[in-house]
């Protein structure tokens, strides 16, 4: 006979491992690709860290993510490593294509600084007079057809 099982908070407790060293509470349990724990929450399955933050700071808000800002170690859940930000700084913060670019401040073909900023890209001065003065000098090289 199956008896009851533990609460989530006793679960939760014995799967981790608290570095004295770090000070990262390491999730023992299961993991998933990117790292990151899980634990069943009643009948849900939830993401250890997030667990781990909304049992001492409650839920987090609408429209943000938890961000290992002191550990950058997605199997950390101390509450205390953890901080509610939008996705985009989450993104940022990381080791991502889109935080390696945006760190770029010369243009790699000219060397120019990146200083404008179009229609969401960025771009650098010479590099965009150029493309715009090639663009005029095709438009006035093609002929007329329509008549």
């Amino acid at each position: 006979m199956k008896g009851k099982k533990a609460p989530a908070s006793d679960r939760f407790v014995e799967q981790v491992y608290f570095c004295p060293i770090t000070g990262c509470w390491y999730w023992m349990g299961r993991l998933d690709r990117c790292g990151y724990g899980s634990l069943r929450d009643g009948v849900k399955m939830k993401k250890a860290h997030r667990y781990s933050w909304e049992s001492v700071n409650g839920p987090v808000p609408d429209g943000l993510v938890l961000d290992h800002f002191k550990c950058n170690n997605p199997s950390c859940v101390n509450p205390d490593h953890l901080r509610p930000v939008t996705q985009r700084e989450n993104v940022l913060r990381g080791n991502t294509n889109q935080a390696a670019n945006l760190a770029k401040r010369v243009c790699p073909k000219c060397g120019g600084d990146y200083t404008t900023i179009s229609r969401g890209s960025r771009v650098c001065k010479p590099c965009a007079s150029s493309y715009a003065r090639e663009w005029a000098k095709s438009k006035k090289e093609t002929p007329c057809e329509s008549l």
